[in-house]
């Protein structure tokens, strides 16, 4: 099947040639935004890390640089710009946005397809905004980026590399080469030297002293009541129920072998829009283990499924905080700041 779809991804590598020639060469106007810009994007469908990024970002520029969120929404049935605020329900504002108002609620955050649009509004409406930080918006170049941070999946290196439909590329390879900084996300905790030169020679010509390898930590985990809070290594030495909406699974999957009692994974597709069947359907396989048995989920998921769930059970449902732990962490933070403090407003 792959084979016969390949001509339509050389057709779609040839568009996607010409549109980036187009914007090189100025037939495309190209905005420069009057503040600081950090995109976090990808070159492949599917869950690179991009919003544990965001949110690592957002904690590192949270108390001394003023940044506000600005997201496409996905998933959304809202239309435009739009304020996302913390009553509001994901089907106005996506998951992500709402997952990073819940986050830094003082910060703003807005949703809006039209990026340019979305940026002067913020600056309009919101003053004292210094950075403005866009998920998903790597191959949105309309925008010119200040600052690109490119996420790339470990296992990806694992992988042919082909553009749509035959792969699941979305943009040509060389595009690596634009990024500021590129991390590499969902790394083994045991990752080798080895692999890291391999992952150099991959990349190259881009940078290794730009290149940052990170791992996932799982934190405690918090009820959605917030009346407990357990070890993860304590959620996996009894029942549970892990409910996932991703793109890929999130590391997720080798933590959900690492159970020791009875357990069952319900996967959803990524910006899955839970109802109250799903919600029935997980709580009822929840009490067949047993009375007190727990339902485990990502932020990314709780903050769909928090108002599903009737407020008596909330203590037995449970959000997976993750962190991330980069090789040079630093290192990286400095590159950050030095961007957001820097003289000029854009690059």
């Amino acid at each position: 099947m792959r084979s016969l779809l390949l001509p339509f991804s050389w057709l779609f590598g040839l568009v996607l040639f010409i549109r980036h020639w187009l914007y090189d060469q100025g037939v495309l106007a190209s905005w420069k935004a009057p503040v600081r810009t950090i995109v976090v994007g990808n070159l492949r469908v599917g869950g690179s890390g991009k919003t544990p990024m965001i949110l690592q970002l957002g904690n590192w520029l949270i108390t001394k640089h003023k940044p506000a969120f600005l997201s496409r929404g996905y998933g959304r049935k809202s239309k435009g710009f739009r304020w996302v605020e913390q009553e509001m329900n994901t089907t106005e504002t996506g998951d992500e946005p709402m997952l990073f108002k819940q986050a830094f609620p003082e910060a703003p955050v807005a949703v809006d397809g039209n990026r340019k649009n979305g940026i002067s509004r913020i600056l309009k409406e919101r003053a004292g905004v210094q950075v403005i930080l866009l998920d998903d918006a790597y191959q949105h170049r309309r925008i010119q980026a200040g600052f690109s941070v490119l996420m790339m999946p470990f296992a990806d290196f694992f992988k042919p590399r082909l553009l749509l439909p035959a792969g699941n590329e979305r943009d040509l390879w060389k595009r690596r080469l634009k990024a500021d900084v590129v991390v590499i996300s969902k790394c083994p905790h045991t990752i080798q030297q080895w692999e890291k030169e391999a992952i150099y020679k991959a990349i190259h010509p881009f940078p290794p002293h730009n290149i940052y390898f990170s791992t996932i930590e799982y934190e405690s985990l918090i009820s959605f009541d917030g009346s407990a809070k357990i070890g993860v290594q304590q959620a996996l030495s009894e029942p549970f129920v892990l409910v996932t909406g991703l793109a890929g699974d999130g590391g997720l999957q080798e933590l959900f072998k690492e159970g020791k009692g009875p357990k069952q994974h319900f996967r959803f597709e990524d910006h899955h829009a839970y109802t109250a069947d799903d919600v029935a359907q997980i709580e009822a396989k929840r009490c067949m283990f047993a009375h007190d048995a727990r339902v485990l989920c990502t932020a990314k998921d709780h903050v769909k499924l928090h108002s599903l769930v009737a407020p008596e059970l909330q203590s037995f449902w449970f959000e997976i905080p993750i962190q991330y732990r980069f090789d040079r962490e630093e290192d990286l933070k400095k590159r950050i700041y030095a961007y957001v403090e820097g003289d000029t407003t854009n690059r």
